[in-house]
């Protein structure tokens, strides 16, 4: 039985949108652990962690596109790279970064952090 070939377009119809996987490179491993449309890409933090503990790795670097060619984070974004990082403390595998890389740029989501007001930061203002 051979596999399916993909679906083509028929002349004339709206090219397929680009996709933004999320994927976790690393010296061991490579996965992608989600897929998603042009503006957004639903992302499960047991999906990210399901082959870094099989792989026994000691830390993460996340990794996604912005097909748009921005490379500024996105609320969604900075909320992934939270529960992600709030993730990793608990199982021992600290995110180390969240990097977004479109035409415009790449971005490292920890220096864009650190270089925001507390606040922006998911932390509180100070008074």
């Amino acid at each position: 039985m051979s596999a399916p070939k993909p679906a083509q377009s028929a002349p004339g119809a709206p090219a397929a949108p680009r996709r933004k996987p999320l994927v976790i490179p690393g010296f061991e491993i490579e996965a992608e652990v989600g897929r998603g449309h042009l503006t957004a890409v639903d992302v499960h933090p047991r999906e990210v962690f399901r082959p870094l503990v099989r792989a026994g790795v000691a830390a993460a670097v996340c990794v996604h596109n912005h097909p748009s060619g921005d490379p500024t984070p996105s609320e969604p974004d900075l909320a992934l790279t939270q529960r992600l990082r709030a993730g990793g403390e608990l199982l021992g595998i600290p995110v180390i970064d969240h990097v977004i890389l479109a035409d415009g740029g790449t971005v490292s989501i920890a220096e864009w952090l650190a270089g925001q007001p507390a606040a922006a930061a998911g932390g509180e203002a100070a008074a």
